[in-house]
Parts: structure tokens; sequence; C-alpha cells
């Protein structure tokens, strides 16, 4: 306490501990976790929100500067060097054919680490974490594109807004990223 009689922040924060130590203190509430949903990034891709299971997301970058590679398609960026690791970029609105996709400055990449295959993945926009549903529709995955189409896990509706489920994992490690040779 100081000289007016008031609390200091460490004699209030050594109260708090006293108070927890002794068993006195309110447990926190426990939220049982709906099993059926699971966590993953949200992102805009050709105009359509997809979600990618957390756990295959490394990192979510802005887009760094890369150096071109000759000879690869146009949906190839190039390679940037991500601390000290080259990180090779794809432009996945390139890949499915349009190149309308968000400004500039909303753009993010999703870094893929899959031990072997690294990659990252040029998308519009990143919505962050969402809650995904685990029973997904798959019949509502139509739109998507036929080079897309091996890597959707399915789609699921939420708040009235349609979430195409993507396994960037499958992606990262599947034929389309390897075949970038024009």
């Amino acid at each position: 306490m100081n000289t007016a009689g008031r609390l200091e922040p460490f004699d209030l924060l050594a109260g708090i501990q006293r108070a927890c130590a002794s068993g006195r203190a309110l447990a926190v509430p426990e939220t049982a976790a709906d099993p059926r949903m699971t966590t993953g990034i949200g992102f805009l891709l050709h105009g359509q929100r997809m979600v990618a299971p957390m756990d295959e997301v490394a990192e979510i970058i802005s887009v760094p500067k890369c150096t071109r590679l000759p000879g690869v398609k146009p949906w190839v960026l190039g390679v940037a060097n991500l601390r000290g690791r080259l990180l090779p970029v794809y432009d996945l609105e390139g890949l499915v054919g349009s190149n309308r996709g968000a400004p500039k400055r909303q753009r993010r990449v999703l870094a893929v680490d899959m031990g072997d295959h690294y990659c990252g993945l040029l998308v519009s926009k990143v919505f962050g974490m969402q809650q995904v549903a685990e029973a997904t529709d798959t019949l509502s995955s139509a739109g998507i594109s036929s080079e897309m189409a091996p890597y959707i896990e399915g789609a699921f509706w939420r708040n009235e807004v349609l979430w195409t489920r993507i396994s960037t994992r499958r992606l990262a490690q599947g034929p389309l990223l390897q075949q970038i040779a024009l």
C-alpha cells in the first residue's frame, strides 16, 4: 500500500495470487468443445470463401518479393527468401484462370510446410481463424475449377455463406504444383 492508502499494482496482483493459491478464487467455467467443429484458416479464392485446416498452414505472410523463374507457368510467382529458406510462391487465382482477385494490399500468402514440400499459396484475402463444420456437403462445392476439385474436401453453409474446405496439404504435395514448366 502507498501512503495514500491505495493498493499498488504489485500488491493487488499478489492478493490475487494468494486467493488463487488458497482455493478461494472462482474457477474458469469449462466450455465443451463441439466435436463436429474444428478450426481452420479462412481465405478468399476466386470469389469463393475457402477454409484450410489449421494444422496445414504454417503461417500467413504478406506477399514477399519474389525472384521470377524462367520457363515456368504464369501462375508461378517465383521464389522468395523467407528467413533463409527458399519459398516457392504460387498464385492460386492465376492457377484457376483468373486474376480478378482483391486489391494487392489485401492479398496474403499461406505458407504450407509439409517437410519436403514447402510452398506459399497466394490468396486474395485472409479472414483469419474460422470454425469449420466436420460434416460437409460435397455437392455444394459445385463451381470449383477442375484443377482444384481433387483438393476439395466438401463445403458447408454458415450464416448463409458457402465455405469450401480445401486440403492445402494435398495441394502442396499433389501433381498440380509439381507441373510448373511451360
